[in-house]
């Protein structure tokens, strides 16, 4: 039987500050790499021309493209930080002994949004400063990021796992 999903949400890096950031970035670079361009191109002129471009369209493509899934069911959490992730990374309640919704510091607790190793923690955020922090039987803890942190709450009450607010 599968389980019922109790709790879905889809995130992406569509903040204002950071398309804004981006987008000046992506002139200064471009205007400083194109300002001294002449018809004479050698090969080595081509490759220090296209390899930064390149390196732009990566960063652009995998801002336009990065999304962060979270589901919440009966069996457990699932999480989907697309590119970085090309399956779900699973976590049964079995393994969870604690699930609480937080307020944190992005910067200052993880080093930042994205894919975030920091000083042993792990977070998968996009954008904000609220997160389901899981903690496990074995010590590890995880960070997801939400913007439904109330709509979390209510689910994990609903399923009777263990909540701190």
């Amino acid at each position: 039987m599968a389980n019922k999903t109790c709790f879905k949400e889809h995130q992406k890096f569509s903040q204002a500050w950071l398309v804004i950031l981006l987008l000046i970035s992506n002139v200064i670079i471009l205007r400083s790499l194109l300002k001294d361009i002449n018809l004479d191109f050698t090969m080595l002129t081509k490759l220090h021309i296209m390899i930064p471009i390149g390196g732009l369209i990566l960063i652009n493509l995998l801002f336009l493209f990065a999304r962060l899934r979270t589901r919440i069911d009966e069996a457990g959490i699932g999480v989907l930080f697309f590119p970085f992730h090309w399956r779900e990374v699973f976590y049964s309640w079995a393994e969870i002994e604690k699930a609480e919704v937080i307020t944190y510091n992005p910067i200052m607790d993880y080093g930042g949004w994205g894919v975030r190793v920091w000083f042993g923690k792990k977070a998968f955020n996009v954008k904000g400063d609220q997160g389901l922090q899981l903690h496990f039987k074995d010590g590890r803890k995880r960070l997801i990021g939400t913007q439904k942190p109330e709509e979390i709450k209510e689910k994990l009450v609903e399923l009777s796992k263990t909540v701190a607010f």
